[in-house]
């Protein structure tokens, strides 16, 4: 099966393609389609359309996380039925717009011996009905809205697998938490950073725990280039493009005054989006009592050099890029840091409807919003053709069962074999035996109601022919009748 995961951003339209089978994946391909200014996003994705070369068997798109809001909750119950009831009733309370404006959609995370756990993501009627009419618009018809949170959650949860199944170094234990727990229970965060707005995703034990969306990107550090030197906008995003880094603290000494001015120019900006993650640091441990073990970085802009140092001077935190597509590549392949770091949201969207838990995504696309079904021409001609071997045995048995040559064995088909075995026998004087209940079998054999029915189903046991004179009776020849 084709899937394809599609990313809709600021500056282009990425998507991956995913071939899955068994439960087992590959990374098919992947396209990046530059949106122009003059074009919308509708227009891009045409173009996106028409460079497959195979239509895909489905397709995933995500809202952006501007627009969903998310709950975790614990229901006291494992009834299918009184989670369905449960979720909405729920939802009136924590839902920061009406009810009767939104869709919702949940998914099981874990149930234990009286209480589920779901996750329940929710938008604005308004939100799905824009969405679905640019990519009606773009002839493209996703088979699932998901959210990016989910999408995340699905990459995380088989990067983190994959890394805490690789032979550990020996050497000390890493440190444990205050509890006593290791770091690998402890919360990460990953930071989207793209070129107008940065996601930034909380998960904890398989879970989405936090996903906010803040309004800056490299758009960002490019303004604060142009404001610094008094260039035109188009040459300050090349220059930040081939020139950009920061400078960490412990850099700094032997970094010449020039460049420590511009790095200064970019750390100002970069101070919102630190601030942006201590923030979601502190919510997180809120809910989940731990602090933050790992940072990852992706995205185009996290590719800025000295980026993922001066943020882990500054948090405190170990940072490092998410390389997710190399780390999960089934083949061995290892993909450039750019090809990791910008299609890691359409990456993530495909795999979310890879192995058991496909059927577990969140979908949007359900009730009044799901896909219209495509219907099939019927060939009633080759049914029937199909259907003609059968229809004419079952004709041509029941016309056996009624022929006086079904009555009783005659005496030269005693001469041309040895005796009658209790398979050839219902072969040859009920076609229909195999299909018969054993229940029906005795009372067809004990009813006398016919002279027929006495003759195939009580027949005189056979005695050999001279023929056969040699051969012993088969020792079944009376005891299966009694």
């Amino acid at each position: 099966m084709r899937i394809l995961g599609i990313d809709v951003g600021s500056t282009s339209v990425k998507a991956v393609e995913i071939d899955s089978a068994f439960g087992r994946y590959e990374i098919h391909d992947y396209h990046e389609i530059a949106r122009s200014p003059s074009l919308d996003a509708a227009a891009t994705l045409a173009q996106l359309r028409a460079a497959l070369s195979k239509q895909p068997d489905k397709i995933i798109v995500a809202l952006p996380s501007s627009q969903v809001t998310f709950r975790n909750l614990t229901l006291p119950t494992r009834d299918r039925k009184a989670i369905q009831a449960s979720v909405g009733f729920e939802l009136e309370d924590e839902l920061p717009f009406e009810a009767d404006e939104s869709v919702y959609d949940y998914s099981v995370l874990s149930q234990s011996k009286n209480t589920t756990t779901v996750h329940v993501s929710a938008t604005l009627r308004k939100h799905l009905v824009a969405q679905l009419s640019t990519w009606t618009i773009s002839g493209i018809e996703p088979d699932v809205i998901s959210t990016e949170a989910w999408a995340y959650r699905a990459i995380l949860n088989r990067v983190l697998l994959q890394g805490a199944s690789t032979p550990k170094p020996k050497g000390p234990r890493p440190p444990k938490s205050k509890d006593g727990a290791p770091d690998s229970q402890d919360p990460v965060l990953l930071a989207q950073i793209g070129h107008e707005r940065t996601t930034l995703y909380v998960h904890w034990q398989g879970t989405p725990q936090l996903a906010r969306e803040l309004p800056w990107g490299g758009r960002d550090l490019t303004a604060a280039i142009c404001q610094k030197y008094q260039i035109p906008v188009e040459q300050a995003e090349a220059a930040k493009l081939d020139h950009g880094f920061v400078v960490p603290n412990a850099q700094r000494s032997d970094a010449t005054p020039d460049q420590v001015e511009f790095s200064d120019t970019l750390l100002e900006s970069l101070e919102r989006l630190q601030a942006a993650i201590k923030q979601a640091e502190l919510s997180a441990k809120n809910v989940t009592h731990r602090p933050l073990s790992q940072v990852y970085l992706s995205g185009g802009t996290s590719l800025l050099p000295g980026l993922a140092k001066v943020l882990e001077e500054r948090l405190n935190v170990p940072v490092r890029p998410l390389q997710a597509l190399s780390s999960i590549a089934t083949s061995g392949v290892t993909y450039s840091e750019q090809t990791d770091a910008q299609f890691l949201l359409a990456t993530a969207l495909g795999l979310s409807l890879v192995g058991p838990e496909r059927t577990l995504a969140t979908n949007f696309r359900k009730g009044e919003f799901a896909k219209a079904g495509t219907s099939r021409d019927i060939n009633w001609a080759t049914l029937r053709r199909r259907s003609r071997p059968a229809s004419s045995r079952a004709s041509s048995c029941s016309r056996a069962s009624t022929t006086p040559n079904c009555a009783k064995p005659t005496s030269s088909s005693k001469k041309a074999c040895a005796p009658f075995s209790r398979r050839s026998l219902a072969a040859r004087c009920e076609p229909t035996w195999p299909t018969l209940p054993r229940s029906k079998r005795r009372s067809i054999r004990s009813s006398p109601s016919s002279a027929r029915s006495r003759a195939c189903w009580a027949p005189t046991p056979i005695r050999p022919t001279s023929s056969c004179a040699n051969s012993p009776p088969p020792s079944h020849a009376t005891s299966w009748w009694t």
